[in-house]
């Protein structure tokens, strides 16, 4: 397969990229003009880099592919998450993405989503929730996964979506909460987090890229894929691990979260594994291990 990929800089496109050429694929990374993070991409002769602004993906020609992934969204985290240009620059570039996938002859699309166009649940995400975004982030992703679909299919392209719940692992943004877990208690600092009983669903990054993959081979046309561990845990279960694994720093729980936030995320993989074969490999106290290299 050779598969073309957006956003292949940052955490989940790393990794895609690269567990793609581990498994003999070769691959375009469309990546920024002078990203700051090309240095994450490995070295391979497998692997061709294009360098190009995603309001530039018209101007791209000779390029040739089977899937595309396009991983590439700006505004994820802070206020840009609510800024509704910022978001509907991110739907025009999903728009722009999938008319050079059909340019490249590509024969799927595959989108990543977010549970933020679920909002608040209270059952196990699975292919068929109801959507209820609360945020234009939410909003813009669930357009991409609507619209986008509609216009993909109407141009001949395959169309899926993996609807990332929560991941964790390598190239992590530093504001998440394992990422500045694993900052504050290896200084030996005390991080005050809420009491951390509501139940979560944790998943490895590497094993989020072979999900993404996996829907890339073999997902049924049309399907919205939720990407999860399909364990749920309260989730002082997953802080207690860092800080076993770290003995170092404290954890101060405190308050129950606000009756608005999300107190409850799951994954059903069921449709996931039985139409792709994906089946999570990274437990998570193998996955913090990986990610303080003991």
């Amino acid at each position: 397969m050779q598969a073309i990929v957006t956003g292949a800089t940052g955490m989940v496109g790393v990794a895609i990229v690269k567990k793609l050429i581990d498994n003999g694929d070769t691959v375009i990374a469309i990546v920024r003009p002078n990203s700051k993070n090309i240095n994450r991409l490995p070295l391979s002769s497998k692997l061709k880099i294009i360098e190009c602004e995603l309001s530039k993906l018209s101007t791209l020609d000779n390029i040739s592919g089977d899937v595309f992934f396009h991983i590439a969204w700006d505004g994820v985290y802070g206020e840009r998450r609510d800024n509704p240009l910022v978001q509907k620059t991110n739907i025009d570039m999903t728009f722009s993405a999938i008319e050079l996938a059909e340019k490249a002859n590509c024969y799927r699309f595959v989108f990543a989503g977010s549970q933020a166009e679920l909002g608040k649940q209270n059952k196990k995400i699975g292919c068929s929730n109801i959507p209820n975004p609360t945020m234009n982030y939410g909003y813009a992703k669930l357009f991409c996964n609507t619209v986008g679909k509609r216009y993909a299919q109407s141009l001949g392209l395959k169309f899926n979506s993996g609807r990332i719940l929560s991941v964790y692992g390598e190239n992590d943004t530093s504001t998440t909460l394992i990422s500045s877990l694993v900052t504050k208690l290896t200084c030996g600092e005390t991080m005050k987090i809420s009491d951390c009983k509501h139940i979560w669903d944790y998943i490895n990054v590497e094993d989020v890229a072979s999900a993404f993959i996996a829907i890339g081979k073999n997902g049924v046309d049309g399907k919205v894929y939720p990407i999860g561990s399909g364990e749920e845990k309260p989730l002082k279960y997953y802080t207690e691990i860092v800080a076993k694994k770290i003995g170092n720093g404290k954890i101060l729980y405190g308050e129950p979260v606000g009756e608005n936030a999300i107190n409850y995320l799951c994954a059903d993989i069921t449709e996931l594994t039985t139409d792709t074969g994906f089946i999570p490999k990274i437990s998570f106290e193998k996955g913090i291990d990986k990610l303080l290299n003991l």
